[in-house]
């Protein structure tokens, strides 16, 4: 599950309050987060937004393309990609001539660019928010024959770093923005009567005639002192923007409080309305940054900081899965002057499926269907649900034990609330034990030699202290007195022993094993070690600290390094070796200063680590095969940030898959590690 159970010593107190029952919502459409794939708002006149005010009433904008109008785009000094391009559905004002001057023959000075102007800087039109979010245009024009046979003239820079303007003849009559036929192109005014508007494009032939849209939607000229209506567009930042919602009814919250998170429906809308990112606002929630482990029903209390109060102003939450996608939101408090400070409790809805999750807190000002909200950053909580009872998957040691060693008992789940584990039938209970994820590995001694033992799990819980549904029993027999030997041939890179005969020092290894000489090979050259009491613990995850302890091992392990971060302790083992790949681009931190040393590894995240190792040492790491990847069937389940490394691990041999998977997202097993490491040293090094 990879999270583990929140500390009562964090201030965060988990109640268990049962919620009614709430269906479980597929990845919401009707709010989307993601804005590299513009917040699910498609172009191509497909799609609407509701953006500003005229006259009290939210304006209504026709979504073009959600890469922009072909110009260049700025937010201030900083670089805009990838804008919303939108015009207005309806036309505003009265008539207005393109310019009061007979012969003006420009955009820029004109009447209308001023119309534009004075519209985008109006308080009553644009918060000073959306007016931020809304991106200065700068685009030439070039020359355009319109299907009516007008030729429209070439025009450098007309617009130059505009927020509002008119379309050019040449976008007015663009399928890629959805004006497919005349029809497309008839616009109303907001009282309902059809009629022309301008677009920004000269007639080639005379400086006083202008391009505009008739009332059947053709494309024709018309001089620039008489009059037509205005149908501003303009290009939009996705940046500025927090997420997205269906403009009618798309922030659903249950009853304000705890249990106000409700599911997010998944119909797909095709009017939306926007909340901005407002970065003046400096709430904060003292259970951000924590990972906690919880059932559905369980309620987090925690306190907040610095909300921003008055009228629609509200802290809210949204639950987002591994893909950001907004499954779940509700608003929690109404914050009234002098409650800016306090605590809040948020109950996970009972229906919510196992899984990872995040839970999003965050001040809102949330002001109703069709309008622009406001919301400061999101304050993150790390949730893992587990509903399920844990299972026994694999006991170790099995015959030929040692009589003083570990028992390994691994389990379909990471484990909580540690059980019991005696032998005998349970004459002896086993105390010790140490746990690491899946594995709980616990010491005996004082066995008699070639005799059968028995073993009985008991109690051990899942992460929300879920038990286990029955005790599980296993059977070993210790060794005889004699300890066999075996012999392996390996090659070796620079640096790496070359003996031929080692001892197999561990009770959980044997011959017969596809890694036995592997994790021999590993164990003599000094790379890898057991794990206490004669076990190597195959099976076991790779933790991170493990395999920078592992590459640091294989460089030389010398050298001192600055340990910058905030969850390594001091003279903890493998704190020079984090220190070392941190500086050396080998293995990096995970943010906010954290380097997760007992976070487990899988095995795309190995081939990027030994990958950067293999640059850090200068190696050749030309002759990647492209299709490397092409016979394996989950090649959609790789990371895009490890692809590059898994076609260089698949190439170079280190990994080979089993059969036709690669198993990119699976714990490495700390077997697996060694095989791939004896490769690595044998192909690459």
């Amino acid at each position: 599950m990879g999270k583990r159970i929140l500390s009562l010593a964090l201030a965060i107190a988990m109640v268990m309050t049962l919620l009614p029952a709430t269906a479980y919502a597929a990845p919401g459409d009707a709010m989307s987060l993601d804005a590299e794939d513009s917040f699910g708002i498609t172009g191509g006149g497909t799609n609407w937004i509701y953006f500003g005010e005229s006259g009290g009433d939210p304006v209504k904008w026709r979504v073009l393309s959600t890469h922009g109008n072909g110009g260049t785009y700025s937010d201030g000094a900083v670089a805009v990609t990838d804008p919303l391009f939108l015009i207005s559905e309806y036309m505003f004002n009265v008539p207005v001539p393109f310019d009061v001057e007979y012969y003006t023959g420009t955009w820029q000075g004109s009447e209308v660019q001023l119309w534009c102007q004075n519209f985008a800087a109006s308080t009553s039109n644009f918060s000073s928010a959306e007016r931020a979010a809304i991106a200065g245009t700068t685009k030439t024009d070039g020359t355009y024959t319109s299907t009516t046979t007008i030729n429209f003239t070439s025009s450098g820079s007309i617009l130059n770093g505009d927020k509002l303007f008119f379309l050019s003849a040449e976008e007015a009559e663009s399928a890629e923005y959805g004006f497919s036929d005349n029809a497309d192109r008839v616009a109303e005014t907001t009282s309902g009567s059809i009629r022309a508007w301008w677009t920004r494009s000269k007639f080639a032939d005379t400086n006083y005639n202008f391009g505009y849209v008739q009332t059947d939607g053709t494309l024709y000229r018309r001089p620039s002192d008489t009059g037509s209506y205005c149908r501003p567009a303009f290009n939009l930042n996705p940046d500025d923007v927090l997420f997205s919602s269906s403009a009618i009814g798309g922030k659903v919250s249950g009853t304000i409080g705890d249990n106000a998170l409700t599911a997010v429906s998944g119909t797909a809308p095709t009017e939306w309305k926007l909340t901005l990112s407002d970065n003046s606002r400096s709430f904060s929630v003292h259970a951000a940054g924590l990972e906690v482990a919880l059932s559905p029903g369980d309620t987090i209390d925690t306190d907040y900081y610095d909300a921003t109060s008055g009228v629609n102003e509200y802290i809210s939450a949204m639950i987002t899965d591994a893909a950001d996608n907004i499954l779940y939101y509700g608003r929690l408090k109404a914050v009234a002057g002098g409650e800016e400070n306090g605590q809040i409790g948020i109950s996970i809805p009972a229906g919510i499926a196992d899984g990872e999750y995040t839970l999003r807190i965050f001040s809102e000002q949330c002001n109703g269907d069709k309008k622009t909200d406001y919301a400061g950053a999101f304050q993150d909580v790390s949730v893992t649900i587990d509903t399920t009872a844990p299972v026994v998957t694999s006991v170790t040691p099995g015959a030929g034990a040692p009589v003083n060693g570990s028992i390994v008992i691994t389990l379909d789940d990471r484990i909580g609330p540690i059980g019991t584990v005696s032998l005998d039938g349970g004459a002896t209970f086993l105390t010790g034990g140490i746990l690491s994820g899946k594995v709980y590995t616990i010491p005996y001694s004082g066995l008699s030699y070639n005799t059968e033992y028995t073993v009985t799990i008991s109690g051990f819980g899942n992460e929300v202290s879920l038990p286990m549904v029955s005790d599980y029993t296993h059977t070993f027999t210790t060794k005889s007195k004699s300890r066999p030997y075996y012999k392996i041939e390996a090659t070796t890179g620079a640096g790496v022993s070359t003996n031929d005969d080692a001892v197999n020092p561990f009770a959980d290894i044997s011959q017969d094993d596809w890694f036995h000489e592997s994790v021999i090979y590993v164990y003599k050259n000094g790379l890898m070690t057991g794990t206490g009491n004669d076990s190597f613990r195959p099976e076991g995850d790779m933790s991170r600290g493990m395999i920078v302890t592992v590459l640091y091992r294989l460089s030389g392990g010398t050298g001192s390094y600055v340990n910058n971060f905030s969850d390594i302790p001091s003279g903890s083992w493998y704190e020079n070796a984090a220190a070392w790949a941190a500086d050396n681009g080998v293995v990096y931190g995970v943010g906010d200063k954290r380097f997760a040393p007992e976070k487990m590894l899988t095995r795309e995240q190995l081939a990027v680590i030994l990958f950067n190792y293999a640059k850090y040492r200068g190696l050749n790491i030309a002759g990647t095969d492209d299709t490397a990847l092409n016979g394996f069937s989950d090649t959609n389940s790789i990371s895009s940030w490890a692809e590059e490394a898994m076609k260089w691990a698949v190439s170079a041999g280190i990994i080979t898959g089993n059969g036709s998977q690669l198993n990119p997202q699976n714990s490495a097993s700390r077997a697996e590690v060694a095989v791939m490491l004896q490769r690595f040293i044998e192909r690459v090094l």
